[in-house]
């Protein structure tokens, strides 16, 4: 699944009041664009997306969200087949079934906070305002991650780490 959508997880203009801004709206991308890697993610906004999920054939199939408004459409990957008898745990990204689901799923979900949350905008400036001052030490454009000289505190990890996906790092 890839984690980059046309819909920005924030703008550089609501980053206004944070040590270091202005910040450009490139610099702001690539911030926001690593906390999504990270995560594992798109976190906001709220997007349609269809997904592939293996399944494992099991009962429990999760979903790459840790916010799901809503699931639109489940198919057997291998044959387009709709696949009914599920009901979806919205904030815990599972779809339920009582019997199991075909090895490999396309999902088609609405999903994300509709915008981005309070508590990630600090890590979003922090970001932006290393990249802005060049503590950045690779940034590839393909899957636009950026690894920063110097490694976030605790506070910052944890805040993080509760839109991380699956133990993502």
């Amino acid at each position: 699944m890839s984690l980059t959508t046309e819909e920005p997880l924030i703008e550089a203009s609501a980053l206004a009041g944070f040590p270091g801004a202005p910040f450009s709206a490139a610099q702001v991308r690539s911030a926001a664009d690593s906390l999504r890697t990270q995560a594992g993610w798109h976190i906001a906004p709220t997007i349609e997306q269809t997904v592939e999920v293996y399944t494992g054939r099991g009962r429990i199939a999760l979903l790459p969200s840790l916010h799901v408004v809503d699931v639109l459409r489940v198919e057997d990957a291998s044959n387009g087949r709709e696949v009914t008898g599920w009901r979806v745990r919205r904030q815990a990204g599972l779809l339920v079934s009582d019997s199991p689901f075909p090895e490999d799923i396309d999902v088609t979900l609405r999903h994300g906070f509709e915008e981005c949350p309070e508590d990630l905008k600090p890590l979003v400036a922090e970001r932006a305002r290393r990249i802005a001052a060049g503590e950045v030490r690779q940034e590839s454009l393909g899957s636009r991650s950026v690894t920063l000289a110097a490694e976030f505190g605790p506070i910052s990890t944890s805040v993080l780490e509760r839109y991380m996906l699956f133990g993502e790092t």
